[in-house]
């Protein structure tokens, strides 16, 4: 399964990909690629990940996934990912995916979004 969390900065993106990533046979980035993401008008570096997770899952090459290597920390979780015997879910949390959500459907209709949300002030205030 692939999951797609999307929020804005101070929502709990950061938690939510640690949730996900901590069940068994899940490896879940938070914000994998964004120097690699276009905000509006080219969904195709979003697809590609959507192609690289399916790929993946499907017992494809782990190393075939582009990211962004200046992140320590999905430099991080990209070598968990490496590690990982048996995946069975891959997920990244950004909120750059939500402009593509009908594009990424289009691909595949097997991906699982998780939206959150949280109260503008609390939001500003963190």
């Amino acid at each position: 399964m692939i999951v797609f969390g999307l929020g804005s900065g101070r929502t709990g993106t950061a938690s939510l990909s640690h949730l996900i990533g901590s069940q068994q046979g899940s490896i879940c980035f938070h914000e994998l690629n964004p120097t690699g993401a276009v905000f509006e008008g080219n969904p195709q570096p979003i697809l590609n990940t959507v192609n690289e997770f399916q790929a993946i899952l499907d017992g494809g090459n782990k190393r075939l996934l582009a990211l962004d290597y200046s992140r320590p920390a999905s430099v991080a979780k990209y070598a968990e990912l490496q590690a990982a015997k048996n995946v069975r879910i891959l997920g990244d949390i950004a909120f750059y995916y939500l402009r593509y959500v009908d594009d990424i459907l289009a691909v595949n209709q097997n991906v699982r979004f998780v939206c959150i949300k949280r109260d503008r002030s609390e939001t500003v205030d963190s």
